[in-house]
């Protein structure tokens, strides 16, 4: 996948992150924002254009809460299967979205480790 950033490179709130490329000669797009974004508590991205697979338009985010000495990192998506090719969404969506979310969760612990 090819990813392009605009100039607020995905970390302004309205930033473009576009993610292109193809995938068993299909050819995939997504344009999404960011939707949210309160450093460093929340962020979320949005769909606004997309072409996908097994899933269709999606909002993906994350939440940090904490008390000063633990956090804690909630991460979510809400996603629709795609308007074309349903089936594919029933069969795979549902372990693409765990994907998705897993990627967010594991990289506070590459950066920073757990305890």
């Amino acid at each position: 996948m090819e990813l392009i950033l605009d100039e607020g490179k995905g970390r302004v709130l309205g930033s473009h992150v576009v993610m292109r490329g193809s995938a068993f000669g299909l050819r995939l797009f997504v344009d999404e924002i960011v939707a949210t974004r309160t450093p460093p508590i929340t962020k979320s991205w949005k769909t606004v254009a997309e072409r996908l697979i097994v899933i269709g338009a999606y909002t993906l985010g994350f939440t940090i809460t904490g008390n000063g000495t633990e956090s804690k990192l909630t991460v979510w998506i809400d996603y629709n299967l795609p308007r074309r090719g349903r089936f594919w969404g029933l069969i795979g969506g549902k372990a693409y979205a765990h994907w998705c979310v897993r990627q967010i969760a594991d990289a506070p612990l590459e950066r920073f480790g757990s305890t």
